[in-house]
């Protein structure tokens, strides 16, 4: 009787070590990841589903996750129908708190459409017309539309806007008051107009452009539109819409 007992309680024993011994290793490679999704422009995105294995999340109002206790090799893979992701996967087999991914939105059916107007409104020359067979060219417009095409990556087409303006840096914009037209016809025969906000957009739109592509081809025209609006600036700190010497209409 005591052998018997003896002997279930090195069972016990024996099973127990085996189980300590499995749940120590388990718990030696198991590890943690986390990370961010952020849009093109470096913002958070919120709600994107993150899968690691079996194990799921979703990112925050900062756009960040984190998943606990990952075991083995896994791949991490963010999932939204809405965006595509870059990287599409991240494949993990340790502690990695840096696992980012940069998401670009989908158009859907209906911005597509348009986005579609939008091309069909583009000239040879690269402008934009503001209305369909208007002859009237804006550089507002213009300027947003350079947006919507980098967001869409359609470069080329934001570079046929840009190269308009960037073959006019002398003969425009650095010439008598300064700035681009603030309209034109669709020869791009310039009015006398030069506002600051118009000239602004067109800023924008080519700081975007740079932190999409990471191209510096339009340095120049940056900084020249920069110290255009510079040269705008008021002792008080504020800014005149247009040139002082100019008529507002």
């Amino acid at each position: 009787m005591l052998k018997e007992k003896t002997f279930q309680i090195l069972c016990i024993i024996l099973v127990l070590s085996i189980f300590s011994s499995c749940k120590k290793e388990s718990e030696a490679t198991s590890y943690n990841v986390s990370g961010r999704v952020l849009n093109s422009y470096g913002e958070p995105i919120a709600n994107i589903t993150i899968n690691v294995g079996s194990k799921v999340t979703s990112t925050d109002q900062d756009g960040n996750w984190s998943i606990n206790l990952v075991e083995g090799d896994q791949t991490v893979t963010p999932s939204d129908t809405s965006y595509t992701f870059s990287p599409s996967q991240i494949k993990v087999s340790t502690t990695n708190r840096n696992l980012n991914f940069k998401a670009a939105y989908i158009a859907n059916g209906f911005d597509q459409e348009l986005i579609n107007w939008l091309i069909a409104q583009q000239l040879p020359n690269g402008l934009l017309e503001s209305t369909e067979n208007g002859n009237f060219v804006s550089l507002y417009d213009n300027a947003l539309a350079a947006l919507v095409f980098t967001i869409t990556k359609d470069y080329s087409r934001a570079e046929s806007i840009f190269d308009f303006f960037n073959n006019r840096i002398n003969s425009e914009l650095n010439n008598g008051v300064g700035g681009f037209a603030q309209f034109r016809d669709r020869n791009g025969i310039p009015n006398n107009h030069r506002w600051l906000g118009d000239n602004a957009w067109l800023l924008i739109a080519l700081n975007n452009y740079k932190s999409f592509t990471g191209s510096s081809r339009y340095n120049l025209l940056s900084e020249q539109i920069k110290n255009w609006i510079l040269s705008l600036q008021d002792s008080d700190g504020g800014f005149f819409r247009v040139m002082p010497a100019m008529e507002l209409y």
